[in-house]
């Protein structure tokens, strides 16, 4: 919302949404409050074990789901660490691409993460 209000046109009438957008701008350019080192560790923590969660599964749905907790859960620590307001869904892809344009290396993980084991001996494909 911060950004929204901060960066849009203000077309309000009798001026009075100049204040709030003008306290949207400040904050958006402080940068959000900076990671202590314990919240670091904590994430650190739930990243090792989503990767580890990821490493054994061989369910398609399961894999889909902790590869999307672990997606989210690692942009939002690389945001985070460098400073760097969060978004959620597209907003996050936004940021994340805001700070480094070359995300093709993430979306190859993505794309490897995602895609089903290749063996049969691992349940994949599904028989019927």
């Amino acid at each position: 919302m911060m950004r929204l209000v901060g960066e849009s046109v203000d077309v309000d009438v009798d001026g009075s949404g100049a204040a709030l957008q003008e306290d949207c701008r400040r904050q958006l350019v402080a940068g959000p409050p900076t990671l202590t080192a314990a919240k670091v560790e904590s994430e650190r923590y739930r990243i090792s074990d989503l990767v580890d969660d990821l490493t054994g599964v061989t369910d398609p749905l399961e894999r889909a789901a902790i590869a999307t907790t672990l997606w989210d859960a690692a942009l939002r620590l690389l945001l985070g660490g460098e400073g760097r307001w969060l978004g959620t869904g597209k907003g996050l892809v936004r940021e994340v691409v805001a700070l480094d344009g070359d995300v093709a290396p993430l979306a190859q993980a993505a794309d490897r993460v995602l895609a089903p084991p290749r063996c049969s001996s691992a349940g994949w494909p599904p028989r019927s």
